[in-house]
């Protein structure tokens, strides 16, 4: 009985917490081009449509991916606001369906939950981390664990693809090499590896693939 009450009470939270993430979804359709997205997208209009060069003519610091993901999305959808709202959606969703991927082994209302709550807490700020560098860092990041916590994938495609997404996220925002050592232990951790050798023959190759991607 008292299981069955956990379970309900569970299920109930999740579906609240769902509830309040497409809420608030709903309520954010009409967020401007504002904060980072303003700076990076105008930076894509510079480069796109005034032929600018990134380091030359705009004085930047960070990497250059952001500005080329958003020279793209310039090319692509243009320079308005509902469009680049659509297109955080996508990466919203995909970011969820790489959540459930990697928890719902454990725990489904788990999965569900932590997804709504990010959505809530990501929505919540207005538009102030739409398509910025640290957002378009994490969904490459949630990959990169999504593969090295695979239990099908054979050892070596799970390295690569791990270190692959790894890189890409590190080129979106270089603070994402925090990840790298977790990388590294999950991959370490791999029951397939018969001894210490074949270990580090993979963390190298792990690294060489970031290194080289």
């Amino acid at each position: 009985m008292t299981t069955r009450i956990h379970v309900y009470a569970t299920w109930l939270l999740t579906t609240l917490i769902l509830a309040a993430a497409i809420a608030t979804l709903a309520l954010s359709l009409n967020h401007p081009v504002s904060a980072d997205l303003a700076m990076l997208h105008y930076s894509a209009w510079l480069i796109n449509e005034k032929s600018f060069v990134l380091y030359r003519d705009i004085f930047e610091l960070n990497f250059p991916a952001p500005f080329l993901f958003h020279s793209m999305l310039g090319e692509w959808i243009g320079y308005e606001a509902l469009p680049l709202q659509c297109v955080d959606l996508v990466l919203l969703l995909l970011f969820g369906l790489i959540s459930w991927k990697i928890l719902a082994p454990i725990s489904r209302p788990a999965a569900l939950t932590s997804t709504g709550l990010f959505t809530l807490l990501y929505l919540i700020n207005g538009g102030e981390y739409i398509l910025e560098r640290d957002v378009l860092c994490l969904l490459p990041t949630a990959a990169a664990f999504m593969f090295a916590t695979s239990t099908t994938l054979s050892l070596r495609p799970k390295t690569l693809l791990s270190a692959i997404f790894a890189a890409i996220a590190c080129s979106m925002k270089p603070n994402g090499v925090v990840m790298v050592p977790v990388l590294l232990w999950f991959l370490w951790q791999d029951n397939r590896q018969e001894n210490t050798t074949s270990k580090i023959k993979t963390a190298i190759i792990f690294l060489a693939s970031m290194a080289l991607v």
